[in-house]
């Protein structure tokens, strides 16, 4: 399961909040995490309310496969750090033959 968190602490006037998230090909179909093949590249899209400007983390959770975001092996398929812009973000991300680092 893809668990996002809001991981800045900055207080806002209204709470921030993270309605849900699902993933998309490339071509903006939406997909599940078992059709995602080693080598296939796609985007986790992230819907948020309140929460543009702060940042999160993401975890993919997957045994069978790893993943590169921006070019850089996702350490335990979490992605930390990713910058929430306005109320959907998109994330493109990278399957990776399973690395023993």
């Amino acid at each position: 399961m893809i668990q996002p968190t809001v991981t800045d602490e900055e207080e806002a006037t209204n709470t921030p909040s993270l309605l849900g998230c699902h993933l998309e090909d490339l071509e903006y179909n939406t997909v599940t995490k078992d059709d995602i093949q080693v080598g296939d590249e796609f985007y986790i899209v992230v819907k948020s309310e309140y929460a543009s400007g702060q940042s999160m983390s993401i975890d993919l959770e997957d045994r069978a496969k790893d993943f590169e975001y921006n070019g850089v092996h996702m350490k335990d398929d979490i992605i930390r750090g990713i910058p929430i812009q306005g109320d959907i973000t998109k994330v493109k991300v990278k399957a990776i033959a399973t690395q023993n680092i």
